[in-house]
């Protein structure tokens, strides 16, 4: 493994719709107890927060936001951001996102799954809430983390598609019972 040394974290949230109203704070709740743990230095409170909201920004301190953003969509604004910024500051050692889904949720789950790797041959860790996925050296290939992300990226966006289902399946049901 090639890391960086253990030093910041950068945090990436994201929310589909405004709908969700505590999906940001939660994100932003966990990445600091993760951070917290895992002894790494992540500079963003929920003040940041409400002030990125507030002011519809994609970045502020360590923290970058797309609010009201489908995951398919990997041009998002707080995103590529994120993803420059963590290339670019070699002081950054972790990346902190809640969730695969809050990461990507693209049609092509190999081009999210390349910009993982490309950020962990940089020598960046990535904190998702289930898992980590650790630094590696060029010219190596950690097999099992690859597919572990191709799974779970995967996995986020079938989700939508099962989501949609099953909620179609249960109105039809209902309507077919005499509910509306």
């Amino acid at each position: 493994m090639n890391g960086r040394a253990k030093s910041h974290g950068l945090l990436y949230v994201r929310r589909s719709s405004s709908r969700q109203e505590a999906s940001l704070l939660q994100q932003l709740n966990w990445a600091v107890t993760k951070a917290s743990e895992l002894d790494v230095v992540l500079d963003v409170n929920t003040d940041d927060l409400n002030h990125m909201i507030e002011n519809r920004l994609s970045c502020h301190k360590s923290m970058y936001l797309d609010d009201g953003v489908t995951g398919a969509d990997l041009d998002r604004p707080g995103f590529q951001a994120f993803c420059a910024a963590a290339k670019a500051n070699r002081q950054i050692s972790h990346l902190f996102v809640h969730h695969t889904d809050r990461f990507a949720r693209p049609e092509i789950v190999t081009q999210a799954l390349n910009t993982q790797v490309e950020l962990q041959y940089d020598g960046i860790c990535f904190v998702f809430n289930d898992r980590m996925a650790l630094p590696m050296a060029r010219g190596t290939i950690n097999v099992g983390d690859v597919i572990t992300s191709l799974i779970s990226l995967h996995e986020s966006g079938e989700f939508l598609n099962k989501l949609a289902q099953r909620i179609v399946d249960t109105k039809t049901s209902l309507a077919m019972g005499g509910y509306w």
